[in-house]
């Protein structure tokens, strides 16, 4: 009994002699830090040292916690942003013409008729006419592919027509170019236009065109 008595305490202070080793050797291991730094560095500073030297390599460090730069995204085609190529059987799609005279035989009497049309149209940049015009709430139809921010200079109607036999037929008259006058004005030019059949001896059906028109006053 008592020789196990014994040999507990001998355990005992031998444990406690490797612990007091062990202190002895990490503390000269600081003081060797510290004097190879020229400043007392404690092991949490040592630690601290380290996380951040790791969180700069990974880009973090110096609060970016965004981590590694990204590459820039790619830009969206201009189909996703909504410049794709109008449908071939719409009037977006023909290319319109400068003159009459780029339509062919049938250009010079067309030019004849729109000419004198003007007296029709003479009567929407009346005060009383655009007024009734614009009281009525409607929105001039715009084409697609019109500058509708365009609020200066002369507005310009995109004529849309068609040939029939000896005649051509304007379908619609949507407006290219709003230019500096109200509402009221471009509304009833449209409703002069829309529908008007000119007749053009010698023009066959099946033919499609678009030309810009200036209303001019």
């Amino acid at each position: 009994m008592r020789g196990s008595l014994v040999l507990a305490v001998v355990g005992i202070a031998a444990l406690g002699l490797v612990a007091l080793a062990a202190i002895a050797v990490v503390n000269r291991e600081d003081v060797t830090m510290g004097r190879d730094s020229g400043a007392s560095v404690s092991p949490a500073e040592e630690r601290t040292t380290k996380v951040r030297a790791a969180l700069g390599a990974s880009g973090i460090a110096g609060g970016n916690t965004r981590g590694p730069e990204q590459p820039a995204p790619t830009p969206p085609s201009p189909a996703v942003l909504g410049t794709s190529p109008a449908p071939s059987d719409s009037w977006e799609a023909l290319e319109p013409v400068g003159s009459a005279e780029e339509m062919g035989d049938i250009g010079p009497a067309f030019a004849k008729a729109l000419s004198e049309s003007f007296a029709a149209l003479g009567q929407c940049f009346e005060g009383a006419t655009s007024e009734r015009y614009a009281a009525s709430g409607a929105v001039p139809r715009m084409a697609k592919d019109s500058s509708s921010s365009e609020m200066l200079g002369t507005p310009v109607l995109m004529l849309e027509f068609e040939t029939m036999t000896d005649a051509v037929r304007i379908v619609d008259a949507p407006a290219g170019t709003r230019g500096s006058v109200g509402d009221g004005v471009i509304l009833c030019a449209q409703s002069v236009l829309r529908g008007m059949r000119v007749d053009v001896p010698g023009a066959s059906p099946g033919r499609r065109y678009r030309m810009r028109y200036a209303l001019v006053q």
